[in-house]
């Protein structure tokens, strides 16, 4: 604690002689990655909060830590003792929202440029008087905060067998979806790289990138930004084969500079995945073009390997899960000491046996009575809680495969769940099921389903502030776009055939417990009339719900058959991959009709 009050005072002091009013500092990292790599978790390091989504601002005027409704239990806990008070973000505009309230000039704005995207700053210059104040991009955060050297993991190839299409099939379909007269495509987000090049490695926890930049070329010698140390000799063979050369990480923007001059190259670059100081880098103006990169959309829908490989993914995850459980209620029912952490062990554990199992696709949220009402809460071992047998237990976790990656949310009753709890979890059950079983028109957003889910805990007076669902990569980052489920999310993508989602509502009571149920689903074809195409969700997860939560007398006889109908998918797809007696006994159970 007493060395972030001490980062936060030295900036405050720069802030001060140099008559700057407000500094900026956000979570991230210079390839704009939901959960960045050791070296560049600053945020939490000045301020202690761990969130994968944040927003400080120091200033004259108090200091400030925006948040979404995810890590707002979170961030109150974590922030104790410091300055810094909490603002609820649901657009991410809500800071420049702020700073546009004030009436008097001029502002000086001070950041790293880093860690902004370009089209956040697009936002804000038009707030901040450049004549009198203006923004200063040219903070240095290793001045203040120490910063671990990169990853050096190994760089390994993700075969076609899992991923379906070759680097060449690819780079086709994605000059195809940009303009012809340009010339070479600038990527910088880490999963666009990863998939684009099919390569992988441990650089951070939980998502298999690569740390790197890449110029893309539609004829000629395309260029990876990476230490090529990392780097077999298999490796650089297939890059070579595929005309690809491999220039250090740290001359990007020398080269991009020099490059970008060239008056035979156009270059196409998406200011919302490029940083500011990057993407000034393009030089002249002429030579470019800033339109959203088509990277994200080819990627999100899934081709007819993926979509095998994932079904093979969850099948072997619901094992590991059904496992799992079987020991955690064994040792609750034996009175033998379990807390969150162990509940994350033994999770880890279970997944580790499953072939080609990679790493955990997030850090597992274990949380039991009021812990669970902590959205993104993560257990810590020196304080972590006792599972017990007098609230719920809230798991939320996923794995990572080479065939796929996975995010499934259960709750579990090791006692007598009280006749709130049961409503609180029927009320989700069925948004979740309301979701699942939609049908929808070719062309719907996201966002245009998610009072579906929304409907049944209104009706109950209760709600939830995250959003409904978001879109999941391929043995890539478990939160990926454009889709989602959201009520921000009326300009997200239209929802495609192949396309993998979440479904997962929820309800929380602070202080008392959180319930939350997710699946995951992928688009697929539901046939068409003279209105045009219509699409529906099939549900891919498969482990059971948990019946002792069930008030049956809330559902109806359409509800009741689904999950009947689900849950003997689940035990005849689980079941005989059991190797534990007890596993198969509980499955057994929990699957019985309604």
């Amino acid at each position: 604690m007493e060395k972030r009050l001490e980062i936060i005072a030295k900036i405050k002091r720069r802030l001060a002689k140099e008559h700057l009013e407000f500094f900026f500092l956000t979570t991230g990292d210079p390839h704009l990655s939901e959960y960045p790599c050791e070296r560049w978790k600053i945020l939490e390091r000045v301020t202690g909060f761990s969130g994968s989504n944040g927003f400080l601002v120091l200033s004259d005027f108090g200091d400030f830590l925006w948040t979404d409704s995810r890590y707002l239990l979170q961030a109150e806990k974590e922030l104790q003792g410091t300055s810094i008070s909490i603002k609820q973000m649901v657009t991410g505009d809500e800071p420049l929202e702020w700073l546009a309230s004030f009436d008097r000039f001029p502002y000086g704005v001070v950041f790293d440029g880093d860690f902004f995207s370009q089209s956040f700053t697009d936002k804000l210059y038009p707030i901040v008087r450049q004549d009198d104040g203006g923004c200063f991009t040219d903070f240095r955060l290793d001045k203040y905060v120490d910063m671990p050297d990169l990853p050096n993991t190994p760089v390994f190839l993700h075969p076609v067998e899992y991923c379906g299409e070759s680097f060449s099939e690819k780079k086709e379909r994605i000059f195809a979806s940009i303009s012809s007269d340009v010339t070479h495509l600038f990527l910088s987000s880490l999963d666009d790289i990863a998939w684009t090049f099919n390569i992988r490695s441990s650089d951070s926890s939980y998502t298999p990138y690569v740390i790197s930049y890449a110029i893309l070329a539609r004829n000629g010698t395309s260029i990876l930004f990476a230490d090529e140390s990392r780097f077999d000799e298999g490796v650089k063979k297939y890059l070579k084969e595929n005309k690809v050369r491999i220039c250090r990480y740290e001359k990007v923007k020398g080269y991009v500079k020099k490059f970008s001059c060239r008056s035979d190259v156009k270059f196409s670059i998406d200011p919302s995945r490029l940083n500011h100081n990057l993407f000034h880098c393009f030089v002249p103006y002429y030579h470019h073009c800033s339109e959203p990169s088509p990277v994200p959309l080819l990627k999100s829908v899934k081709n007819a390997t993926e979509s095998r490989c994932v079904r093979n993914a969850v099948v072997k995850d619901g094992v590991a899960l059904v496992e799992a459980f079987a020991e955690i209620k064994t040792r609750i029912e034996e009175h033998v000491r379990t807390t969150e952490i162990d509940v994350s062990r033994i999770l880890a554990k279970h997944r580790k046996m499953q072939e080609n199992y990679f790493s955990d696709s997030f850090e597992t949220i274990s949380a039991y009575g009021p812990n669970g009402a902590v959205v993104h809460y993560s257990p810590k071992e020196e304080d972590c809680a006792e599972v017990g047998t007098d609230s719920l237990l809230l798991i939320d976790s996923g794995g990572n495969y080479y065939d796929g990656t996975t995010d499934i949310t259960r709750v579990f009753a090791f006692g007598v769940p009280t006749a709130e709890q049961k409503r609180d979890y029927t009320a989700v059950l069925k948004g979740h099921i309301a979701l699942a079983t939609a049908r929808f028109l070719k062309g719907t957003r996201g966002g245009e389903l998610d009072v579906l889910a929304h409907q049944h805990l209104w009706r109950e007076g209760l709600d939830y502030g995250h959003g409904t669902g978001h879109g999941v990569g391929f043995f890539l980052s478990v939160h990926e776009g454009p889709q989602k489920i959201s009520r921000t999310g009326n300009t997200s993508a239209f929802l495609q055939e192949g396309m993998l989602l979440s479904d997962e509502p929820g309800v929380y009571r602070t202080g008392e417990y959180g319930i939350r149920i997710e699946n995951m689903v992928q688009v697929v074809a539901d046939g068409r009339s003279e209105f045009g195409e219509f699409l529906r969700f099939e549900t891919l997860t498969l482990f059971p719900y948990e019946p002792r939560l069930i008030d049956k007398t809330m559902l109806d006889e359409k509800e009741i058959a689904w999950v009947n109908n689900y849950h003997e998918k689940v035990r005849t797809e689980i079941l005989p991959r059991l190797f534990s007696p007890k596993a198969k006994d509980w499955l057994k159970e929990v699957t019985e009709k309604l």
